[in-house]
């Protein structure tokens, strides 16, 4: 394009016109270039999406069957969202309301208190306290 500008600029003002001829001829020439490149690209694109939106033959009906692994992977999801529900969000709100209503929670229950260490994992935290060290303030609540 810039080359079409100056071309066209030089050969109009009648100054240095067989530079600007050569100018117009490169300008069309890289244009000739881009109309093709981009045609030829289009052109491929369009192939490509039509060969990947029609059904294969393998396929009657035009439906496709449900790939072997998504019901398995469908399930584990299912099994991880109730074991989080059970074993950390529910034990973690039961606390926060016994805590609010002034009661102390009861540790014994090592479903509420902490995840199962029977199982050989234990993470090793807390729940991190809301009060600075220096001024005395603790992680636990105090029943004052």
């Amino acid at each position: 394009m810039i080359f079409l500008l100056l071309g066209y600029l030089l050969i109009l003002i009648d100054s240095q016109q067989d530079v600007g001829t050569s100018l117009v001829l490169t300008g069309w020439s890289g244009a000739g270039i881009a109309a093709v490149t981009g045609a030829l690209g289009l052109g491929r694109l369009f192939v490509a999406a039509r060969s990947h939106s029609r059904p294969s033959s393998r396929f009657r009906g035009g439906s496709r069957p449900e790939p072997m692994g998504e019901r398995s992977v469908e399930e584990a999801h299912a099994a991880w969202r109730t074991a989080l529900l059970e074993r950390a969000v529910l034990p973690y709100l039961r606390t926060r309301l016994l805590e609010a209503g002034g009661e102390r929670p009861d540790r014994s229950n090592a479903r509420t208190a902490e995840p199962n260490s029977s199982s050989g994992f234990s993470p090793g935290y807390q729940a991190p306290g809301f009060g600075s060290a220096e001024l005395g303030d603790s992680a636990e609540p105090s029943s004052e």
